[in-house]
């Protein structure tokens, strides 16, 4: 019998990490690449910083962490370092080739329209960097004067002032000075670009990556207003996306007629111009996708699909237009997210359940997707009728199952569980674990289950104890909840794998809980804790 342990100290380090070569300069390797990569999984990214120097292992991938995702947002000392470092690809082609993810938040456009400078260019010779530009304009600012000060500083002579760095440029040159860079990004393979609350005005390094970098995922946080100046990208763009993500908001500029046409012409051909697998749609506030949705050409290879609304008419808009896109996919999309959210308003708003389980009857009462076995349901806020209605309609095809966001009693999963005969794998939380909530799930065909566990509890109904002594509940509770399993044996649950994801406040400790799944369920194979 194996039991495994999850860990989520480091892992920061991203697949990236995986597509550096091995390296084959600095001190030999007593051991294989791919231990020295199974030792940093472990670490934390600062510590493993200090590790660079001991072998040229350690050192390409403490490197691949440090820059296998980079930002710019705002003009700071540190974005304009590090513009200057990826400034020309044959100056430091081992710094661009490690940059697999972009950030891009261009709040320095605001920062430089804003500036009485952004309207005088600040002549430079062309062979002069971006950091001796920098110094000359900290030269002739006073308040600046003591960064260049090699008698107070030494070599650091790019300390963080306690006020924003004047900008070294006009507009239009840092733009093009970022376009530079991005040229030079030749393994970019995730590009993130948010264009919220800053002007409709196309710049060339929104595009830039889509003609340099072997894209395969984008990720989009922008305006209806601001999405015409996204649409060059479809005519430019000369890589195949696999997934996308678009988060949509408006500015209440345009009038009903602008909006549509913007989603059925310019976004509806973006999406449908690249081979995705996997399409993200998340609303900032209500907007009817309808004219989107009934304009997206067939996407031969949608595996998965993710919808974030709000729980707000018209919600995605109309049920016909959203019925008809997922049978459209049916053959091909194996998997469906929903998720709601409040966002749009400060205050909270007051859910109309029946209305919006009456938008989903409407919208799943018609659709047929053949291919679908795994459905992820965000349990927040939406409504437990709403839930419910969705497994009904999927219950003989779903073989995996998210149920997170909610904290449930064992009658609430019940009634979830209930049909759903094909069920293999289970994420449950959170929840209080009880007899009565084991016995739910014994009840069902599950073979692989997560549970979120907040407490544990001899009955529902007793109220949590919390101990006055130590982080967590009283421990007579948990006295009491391994004495009452001690006669529940479940010797028909095929349960293989069980993973438990014991939250700190709880205080519950993996070897209080281990003995009673071993006991209770003879078929378990093996037991994770995180």
């Amino acid at each position: 019998m194996s039991m495994h342990c999850c860990s989520t100290s480091s892992l920061s380090l991203t697949s990236t990490l995986v597509a550096s070569p091995r390296p084959s300069l600095m001190t030999p390797l007593a051991l294989p690449y791919e231990v020295w990569m199974n030792v940093a999984r472990w670490l934390p990214p600062l510590e493993l910083g200090d590790l660079i120097g001991v072998n040229s292992a350690l050192y390409n991938i403490a490197m691949d962490c440090k820059y296998g995702q980079i930002s710019f947002s705002y003009l700071s000392t540190r974005m304009l370092q590090r513009l200057e470092r990826l400034r020309v690809l044959h100056r430091d082609p081992h710094i661009a080739r490690r940059v697999r993810v972009l950030h891009v938040h261009p709040h320095f456009i605001k920062e430089l329209i804003a500036s009485d400078n952004a309207q005088h260019l600040l002549d430079f010779p062309s062979n002069e960097s971006l950091l001796d530009t920098i110094s000359k304009v900290n030269i002739h600012t006073p308040r600046y004067a003591t960064m260049t000060d090699p008698h107070k500083h030494g070599k650091r002579l790019f300390q963080r002032p306690k006020t924003p760095l004047p900008p070294p440029r006009t507009l239009q040159s840092v733009v093009e000075l970022i376009d530079e860079v991005l040229k030079g990004l030749i393994n970019l393979q995730e590009y993130r670009i948010a264009w919220v609350g800053l002007p409709a005005m196309p710049v060339p390094f929104m595009s830039t990556p889509f003609v340099t970098s072997p894209l395969t995922r984008f990720t989009l946080d922008i305006t209806l207003e601001n999405l015409q100046s996204m649409f060059a990208l479809r005519k430019k763009c000369m890589v195949r996306l696999t997934e996308m993500d678009i988060f949509l908001r408006t500015e209440h500029r345009l009038d009903e007629v602008s909006y549509n046409l913007i989603l059925s012409t310019g976004l509806a051909a973006l999406i449908s111009s690249h081979p995705l697998e996997k399409l993200t749609l998340r609303l900032f506030e209500p907007i009817d996708l309808s004219p989107l949705l009934c304009s997206i050409r067939r996407l031969s290879h949608l595996r998965t699909l993710s919808l974030t609304f709000p729980l707000t008419a018209p919600y995605l808009g109309d049920t016909d237009a959203l019925a008809d896109f997922l049978n459209l996919h049916s053959h091909t999309l194996e998997t469906i997210h929903m998720r709601a959210n409040d966002l749009s308003s400060p205050i909270a708003q007051i859910v109309d359940s029946d209305r919006f389980t009456g938008w989903i009857t409407d919208a799943f009462s018609v659709v047929r997707i053949e291919a679908l076995h795994s459905l992820d349901l965000g349990m927040g806020l939406i409504p437990y009728a709403s839930a419910r209605l969705c497994l009904l309609r999927f219950s003989r095809q779903l073989e995996r199952l998210t149920l997170t966001g909610r904290a449930l009693w064992s009658e609430e999963v019940q009634g979830l569980l209930e049909g759903l005969n094909v069920l293999k794998r289970l994420r449950l939380g959170p929840i209080t674990l009880s007899p009565e909530m084991i016995y739910v799930l014994s009840e069902s065909a599950v073979e692989r289950l997560e549970l979120i566990v907040t407490d544990v509890r001899p009955s529902e109904r007793d109220a949590p104890i919390r101990s006055l002594m130590k982080v967590g509940q009283d421990e007579c509770q948990l006295e009491r909840f391994v004495q009452t399993m001690g006669n529940c044996i479940y010797p028909s649950w095929r349960l293989a794998s069980l993973e438990l994801v014991l939250q700190t406040s709880s205080g519950i400790l993996p070897d209080e809980i281990r003995p009673v799944w071993l006991r209770s369920v003879p078929q378990l194979k093996s037991i994770a804790f995180c």
